[in-house]
C-alpha cells in the first residue's frame, strides 16, 4: 500500500501529541513494508523532504485569522492539497487533525479518484473550535462570543457534508464518539492510540533525571504538561497541591492561575519528546486534571509507558485508559476535596506509586502499544480496501 497520512503538523514544526503519534504510526507501517508519506502545513525549512524513509510534504501554513473560513472555502487551500496528493500518489489516505491547516474541499475530489479515505478523529475540532466541555446547549453562541471575527457560521455545516466523503471515521476514543454522535457524526469506530514503548521507556534514575534538570533531591515531585489553561485544570491543581510537594510544568501558557504555588513549581516550556522523558523520570506521579473533554490524553499513555502512575478526571477518555486504584485514579474534575486527599496519599505513599507505575507499564504492553494499533489499523485499511 502507499499510505498518506495527512495531519496539520508533526514534530518539530509542531509540538502536539497528535503529531507525534501520527509519526510514529507512520515509522511503524514504513518498517511493515509499506510506502508512506505525510502531508502537513508547515513552513519548507521546518521540516526536512523525507523522516528515515518517510516522505514529507508540506502545504503553506494560513494565517490564524482565516483558518475557519480557508479550511471550508478555500480553493487555493484545496489546489495545493490535490497537487501534494498527486505528487505522493496514494491509494489510502488516513486523515487525522486537519480542521486548522490542511482544510477539507480536496475530500471530495478524493473520493471522485481510486483512493480510499479515512479520518481519524482525534479531538472534537471537526465539530467545534475548541475544547468543549461536552454539556453546552447552546456550542455555536458560545463559540460565536468566543471567537468573534473569525467565527464562521457555516464550517460545522461544510465540515460534516465534506466528512460524507470519508469511507471510514475512527476515534480515539468512546467518549470521543458519543460526543460526535450527539453532534451529528455517526458511524464511527474506536481505535485507541497507541505509541512506541521501545522509545518510551525509563532510561535513567529519578536521581540523575532530576540532577539533569536541576531538580530538589527530595521532594515529592507532581508533573503535569501541555498546554496550561483553567480548562485543563490549572486551577484546579493550584488549589490542591500539597504543602510537602513540588510541581513540574511541562507546557505552555503558565499564568497567574499558578500564582498560589508560584514558588514550588519549575516550569519548562516548548518541551520536545526526549525533553518530556526526562521529565517523566524525574517526577513521582503525572497529573491530568482536565475540566474539558479531553478526548484522548497522550500523557497518560507516556505517563504509564514510564513507569508513572496517572492522576486524571472522569471528563474524557483518559477513564479508558488509566485503571482505577491500579494504574492510578479517575477523580472528579469539581470534586476539590476528592483531589486534595488523593495528592496528599500520594506523598505519603511512594512505595504503592512505584508498584502502580509497573503496572501502568504492564498495561501499556498488553494494550496500547503502536504495533497493536498499527495491526488494528491494517485491518481497517483491508476491509475498506474490499469495497472499492
Amino acid at each position: 500500500m502507499r499510505i498518506l497520512h495527512i495531519v496539520d503538523g508533526i514534530p518539530p514544526a509542531t509540538l502536539g501529541g497528535t503529531g507525534r503519534i501520527v509519526m510514529e504510526i507512520a515509522v511503524r507501517q514504513l518498517r511493515n513494508g509499506e510506502s508512506v508519506g505525510i502531508l502537513s502545513a508547515a513552513d519548507p525549512e521546518m521540516l526536512p523532504k523525507e523522516h528515515q524513509g518517510i516522505r514529507l510534504l508540506t502545504v503553506p501554513r494560513i494565517a490564524k485569522r482565516f483558518i475557519h473560513f480557508s479550511t471550508v472555502f478555500s480553493r487555493s487551500r484545496e489546489q495545493e492539497m490535490l497537487q501534494k496528493i498527486k505528487e505522493f500518489s496514494p491509494n489510502i489516505i488516513h486523515a487525522h487533525t486537519i480542521s486548522r491547516q490542511c482544510g477539507y474541499r480536496w475530500m471530495k475530489e478524493v473520493k471522485k479518484q481510486d483512493i480510499r479515505l479515512i479520518v481519524t478523529c482525534h479531538d472534537v475540532s471537526h465539530v467545534s473550535y475548541g475544547k468543549v466541555l461536552g454539556n453546552e446547549k447552546n456550542l455555536w453562541l458560545t463559540e460565536m462570543l468566543r471567537y468573534r471575527w473569525a467565527w464562521n457560521p457555516l464550517r460545522t455545516f461544510m465540515i460534516k457534508k465534506y466528512l460524507k466523503n470519508a469511507d471510514v471515521i475512527l476515534t480515539v476514543s468512546d467518549a470521543l464518539k458519543e460526543y460526535l454522535l450527539r453532534r451529528g457524526i455517526p458511524e464511527a469506530r474506536t481505535v485507541h492510540n497507541g505509541i512506541d514503548l521501545t522509545y518510551w521507556k525509563p532510561a535513567m534514575s529519578q536521581l540523575e533525571a532530576r540532577e539533569q534538570l536541576q531538580l530538589p533531591k527530595d521532594r515529592f515531585l507532581f508533573l503535569i504538561a501541555g498546554r496550561m489553561g483553567f480548562d485543563k485544570g490549572s486551577t484546579l491543581i493550584a488549589a490542591t497541591l500539597p504543602e510537602n510537594a513540588d510541581l513540574i510544568i511541562a507546557g505552555d501558557n503558565v499564568s497567574d492561575e499558578f500564582a498560589p504555588v508560584r514558588n514550588r513549581m519549575h516550569v519548562y516550556k516548548n518541551q520536545n519528546a526526549e525533553q518530556m522523558k526526562l521529565h517523566y523520570s524525574a517526577c513521582d506521579a503525572v497529573l491530568v486534571p482536565s475540566r474539558c473533554l479531553d478526548c484522548f490524553p497522550t500523557v497518560c499513555l507516556e505517563a504509564m509507558a514510564m513507569e508513572r502512575p496517572v492522576l486524571a478526571t472522569s471528563m474524557g477518555g483518559a477513564k479508558e485508559a488509566v485503571l482505577e486504584g491500579d494504574t492510578g485514579w479517575i477523580i472528579d474534575p469539581w470534586n476539590e476535596s476528592a483531589w486534595q486527599s488523593r495528592l496528599l496519599w500520594c506523598t505519603e505513599h511512594l512505595p504503592e506509586l512505584r508498584e502502580m507505575g509497573k503496572r501502568g507499564r504492564s498495561r501499556m504492553e498488553s494494550t496500547f502499544s503502536i504495533e497493536r494499533m498499527v495491526d488494528l489499523l491494517d485491518t481497517v485499511y483491508e476491509k475498506t480496501s474490499l469495497h472499492v
